[in-house]
């Protein structure tokens, strides 16, 4: 990491990996910035600068980006200074380091009883959780089937009475006097004519 590590300028603050991404994303916003405002958008919006006199227009286009430039840089490191943001992603950097040393030198030795690895901690929860969701499951799939049972001996009870008063109604049909069978027009009168 120290071969990572370099000086600000005019600091004492040593610049660690994620404050370097952080500057180069600064200075490649910058950049395009500078990229997006060149000298043919400039004089768009100043035109009667550029007919008269492109040297001008040029000349100010170059320190207008000069001071956009030192001006957004400035600001970033005030604003790095002020919240200290420097120190804080060098702790991270720091803290990330040491985790990923501990993990290596975890995963190379072997694994106490005393003191489970995170992967083990990790798939032990994952085991548990996936128990409880099986479980619970489990317990839907009971109350299902037991529903469902009871609704299959309510159906079968319904159908044995149907079949039951079918029968009834079948033997009443044969002792009871027949009755004539009349029909109705489409208004809802006897039909005379059919009967």
């Amino acid at each position: 990491m120290t071969e990572q590590l370099r000086h600000q300028e005019g600091s004492n603050l040593v610049h660690g990996p994620r404050m370097q991404r952080l500057t180069k994303a600064m200075e490649l916003a910058i950049h395009g910035v500078r990229k997006d405002c060149n000298l043919e958008r400039f004089a768009n919006s100043f035109p009667q600068l550029a007919r008269d006199n492109s040297k001008a227009l040029s000349d100010a286009h170059q320190l207008t980006m000069q001071f956009f430039e030192s001006s957004t840089m400035e600001s970033f490191k005030e604003l790095a200074q002020q919240r200290d943001i420097v120190s804080k992603l060098n702790a991270l950097d720091a803290l990330l380091e040491k985790l990923q040393t501990s993990t290596h030198s975890q995963q190379s030795a072997p694994v106490s009883k005393k003191r489970p690895c995170p992967d083990q901690v990790a798939a032990s929860y994952r085991y548990n959780i996936k128990k409880l969701e099986r479980d619970r499951l489990m317990v839907k799939l009971s109350e299902a089937k037991t529903c469902t049972e009871s609704q299959l001996d309510q159906i079968e009870a319904k159908q044995k009475r149907v079949r039951i008063l079918m029968h009834e109604l079948g033997e009443k049909k044969n002792l009871a006097v027949p009755i004539p069978t009349a029909q109705f027009d489409s208004q809802g009168n006897i039909d005379v004519n059919a009967v």
